[in-house]
């Protein structure tokens, strides 16, 4: 079901924080990825590489951003914190628990196949 919706709400840059605004974290994007489906993971982890293409600043990898349009800041500018070390969680697993962590995580891919088709009907519907 997570992946489904998390497929449903992408947008351009990436996966909006919630349903009030089309901003993102971008640490919060790799939480999520991490115990996605492996094909939304994918898709997550290239929206914000698409944003990371895509976007011109000068200025350290950020941890909010917008999901459309140019990219850009809602506000605040937060650049180079602590919590970017959230990058790197769906890279964690496969060392956790003995390298076993992703094994518990398997059943998100059983049919994935299946929620990528649900999700793209819903995106359609909308």
């Amino acid at each position: 079901i997570q992946s489904t919706w998390y497929d449903a709400v992408r947008q351009k840059y990436g996966l909006p924080l919630d349903s009030r605004h089309l901003y993102t974290k971008s640490d919060w994007q790799f939480f999520a990825a991490a115990v996605a489906a492996k094909p939304v993971r994918s898709e997550i982890l290239q929206s914000v590489a698409k944003w990371l293409n895509e976007t011109s600043t000068d200025r350290p990898f950020t941890d909010l951003y917008e999901t459309e349009g140019t990219g850009g800041w809602p506000g605040a500018h937060f650049m180079a914190r602590p919590v970017t070390g959230g990058h790197f969680a769906f890279l964690t697993l496969d060392k956790a628990c003995g390298g076993k962590a992703m094994d518990g995580l398997a059943f998100l891919d059983g049919d994935a196949g299946k929620r990528k088709e649900e999700a793209e009907s819903q995106k359609a519907e909308l």
